[in-house]
């Protein structure tokens, strides 16, 4: 009897062990092949950065030389982009239809001649980030967390330090910033992006 409980316990616990990873095998987000997603936070937020800045603080690269005085506009350099369609469709794969418009139709950039120009007034078209609740400050210090994450949605956080410009002095309290990445239509886009950079 003793050994026939002994079997039956250890065959639950099996089975419980088992339930647990199919679980979370299956709350793994998936791209469009069925393949599981590298999550990570760093992975994912780290290229939203880099695009959402093209309309901030770090616009594509660039030519000097403006197009008119009427349009002071620079070709764009960089050869990712030859055109504002194709930029488009990389801002696109990375956040929701209503960030992505929001960021394009800011006047940034436009098409002259069916090449890709960028604003030389880059003060007049830039786009304000959320970051300006933290004023002229520089970041001293990034931490990054999962907030909650199924098939569908991903939370994650960033809790950011900063410090003053003019002393150099650590702030007291971090600002968090979240980011909610979700399924929309098979594809996963940001749909919050709280840019603070």
């Amino acid at each position: 009897m003793k050994k026939r409980a002994f079997w039956l316990g250890g065959i639950l616990i099996a089975l419980v062990v088992a339930a647990g990873i199919v679980i979370g095998f299956n709350n793994a987000p998936r791209d469009e092949t069925g393949q599981k997603m590298n999550t990570s936070a760093e992975a994912i937020l780290q290229p939203a950065f880099e695009v959402y800045g093209w309309f901030t603080s770090n616009p594509l690269s660039h030519e000097s030389k403006v197009y008119s005085d009427v349009l002071p506009y620079c070709k764009v350099t960089d050869e990712r982009f030859s055109s504002l369609k194709e930029l488009s469709a990389a801002v696109r794969e990375i956040f929701s239809d209503s960030i992505a418009t929001r960021l394009l139709e800011s006047g940034l950039y436009i098409d002259i001649e069916g090449q890709l120009y960028v604003n030389k007034s880059l003060d007049s078209a830039i786009i304000a980030a959320p970051s300006s609740a933290a004023g002229n400050n520089a970041i001293s210090k990034e931490v990054y967390s999962v907030v909650s994450e199924d098939q569908e949605k991903i939370v994650y956080r960033a809790e950011v330090s900063y410090t003053t410009n003019e002393s150099a002095s650590v702030l007291e309290d971090a600002l968090s910033y979240d980011f909610v990445y979700e399924k929309i239509d098979g594809k996963c886009v940001f749909t919050q992006f709280d840019y603070y950079k």
